[in-house]
């Protein structure tokens, strides 16, 4: 190639300086670091004279991806493979004159259908009907996963808390006043009933969600299905109802509003139940702690003290022992003269 430079455009203009001993693989790396939203590869399509080519892709799609270039005096010559442009869908009667059209940069439209996405798998110049229908069969997996997630939980407080009276098992959390309450507050966000007596349904077990033996979540798959099946919005509402308070804020008042704002208070990292309760437990641990390593020195006072005091003992036994010896000595020396006269 020719010195000189290239002007791309993808997402933002670009020169691009190329010299006249650089490579196809040079200007493809060049191209790449340039940040003009473009990428670029060296590509051999097997030909037998000149079979290098370089290819630059737009990394955006649709028209927006579009590649506008100059190249200057470099001698490059390019040429277009794919020409970009929008997925377009016609809305109406296919014979209407005056069709609706969308347009994507992407090969699926948003916004035709409030919360519908249709994905674009094929061109077609032919009429397409399209079937929403709701998706129970994901709503009873979600429900299902719920009700097991809910149960673990009571289940592993249930085995924390537990007291067998035959052993005098306990468990490590037993009589805790905080478990307590992360336990009475899931079930209470559980049986609750929404306070608006107009709606279809206003608690769970209406649709087929109750508390059961062992105190642990039941769920009655048709009974949901048939409550589903005869009011789709009302089951909706019973979990994703909001209100105004006084002050015009929102207020979640479904049965996954409150539950979400429930387990929220309980975890939350700087105010919530469980977390206030660990920074209590640490406090103490600490203050025990403390207390542990005062008593400690403290011991080691008095066993410095009872050292200096039993050396000071022994060293007295011993100046004892030593008088004793001298009486002792003097005595004997006594009753000899004693003899000799």
């Amino acid at each position: 190639a020719a010195a000189g430079a290239t002007v791309l455009t993808g997402s933002f203009a670009r020169k691009v300086v190329i010299t006249g001993t650089d490579t196809l693989d040079k200007v493809a790396e060049k191209i790449n670091a340039a940040g003009a939203g473009l990428s670029a590869r060296v590509l051999n399509d097997g030909s037998p004279t000149s079979p290098y080519r370089l290819v630059i892709t737009s990394s955006a799609t649709g028209t927006r991806g579009a590649i506008t270039y100059s190249t200057g005096t470099t001698g490059l010559s390019l040429a277009t493979m794919t020409r970009a442009q929008d997925a377009v869908v016609s809305v109406g009667d296919g014979n209407s004159p005056n069709p609706i059209l969308l347009t994507s940069g992407v090969n699926s439209i948003t916004g035709l259908v409030d919360g519908l996405k249709l994905d674009l798998n094929a061109v077609t110049s032919q009429t397409v009907s399209v079937t929403v229908a709701q998706n129970v069969d994901a709503v009873v997996n979600d429900i299902k996963s719920f009700v097991s997630a809910f149960n673990a939980t009571v289940g592993r407080i249930s085995e924390l808390t537990k007291f067998v009276p035959d052993t005098g098992e306990r468990g490590v959390l037993l009589g805790d006043s905080t478990v307590a309450t992360v336990r009475d507050r899931l079930y209470a966000a559980v049986t609750r009933r929404l306070p608006d007596s107009g709606l279809v349904y206003r608690s769970l077990n209406q649709v087929g969600v109750t508390v059961g033996s062992g105190a642990t979540l039941q769920f009655d798959e048709t009974q949901f299905r048939a409550a589903y099946e005869a009011d789709p919005e009302a089951v909706k509402t019973l979990f994703t109802q909001v209100t105004k308070d006084g002050n015009g804020k929102t207020v979640n008042v479904g049965v996954a509003g409150r539950l979400k704002e429930v387990i929220e208070g309980l975890t939350a990292s700087s105010t919530g139940t469980l977390n206030l309760q660990n920074n209590a437990l640490q406090d103490r641990v600490d203050l025990l702690n403390r207390r542990a390593t005062d008593m400690q020195a403290l011991l080691d006072r008095k066993e410095a003290r009872l050292y200096a005091q039993f050396q000071a003992m022994e060293r007295a036994l011993a100046d004892l022992q030593s008088q004793q010896s001298a009486l002792n000595s003097l005595s004997s020396q006594l009753a000899a003269l004693a003899n000799r006269k």
